[in-house]
């Protein structure tokens, strides 16, 4: 449970996670943009998506200008003013979320039981949670491989020499 609550090991953890995606060939574009969470995982970002809305709260959230419209001016209180840049290049002020959760429906204990549904800012702060999620996913993936590239040449690189000082390897 530990690796999940702490930063960096949540960190370590979605890499670890990714690679294995990335050993196995799985598209990761197409696997982010699965909808749906029920049935079996299919996939580390299937398993690692779960377990981050039953135990991860995302910090500093930057709201796009569409996720804002979607929230209620009581969560927007809430939010931090940064300065930032518009996809224009001009300034603009950015709403940041502090901290958010998942938030699951409730269940009823017994059938026929009423049960408080989700409201309109608990819905829109979902959508925008697993929005986040999947670009941090890719983002973490396009990391990964940048790293294993670099690693992979290195070690190219080392055979290359090795090769060559040995005096072995080919006809010339």
């Amino acid at each position: 449970v530990g690796r999940w609550e702490k930063g960096a090991n949540f960190e370590q953890l979605t890499s670890a996670l990714v690679a294995i995606d990335e050993s196995l060939d799985v598209d990761a574009e197409a696997s982010v943009r699965k909808q749906g969470s029920g049935g079996p995982a299919h996939t580390m970002f299937d398993v690692w998506k779960r377990a981050a809305m039953e135990r991860v709260s995302l910090l500093a959230v930057q709201l796009s200008k569409r996720n804002e419209a979607e929230l209620s001016d009581t969560v927007k209180q809430y939010c931090e003013r940064v300065e930032g840049t518009g996809e224009d290049g001009k300034p603009e002020v950015k709403l940041v979320l502090p901290q958010m959760k998942y938030e699951f429906p409730a269940v009823p204990e017994k059938k026929g039981d009423q049960v408080r549904p989700l409201t309109n800012d608990q819905k829109a702060q979902n959508k925008i949670f697993l929005g986040e999620l999947r670009r941090r996913w890719l983002l973490t993936r396009k990391e990964v491989v940048t790293k294993a590239a670099k690693v992979s040449m290195r070690l190219l690189e080392q055979f290359v020499e090795k090769e060559r000082g040995s005096g072995g390897g080919g006809a010339e």
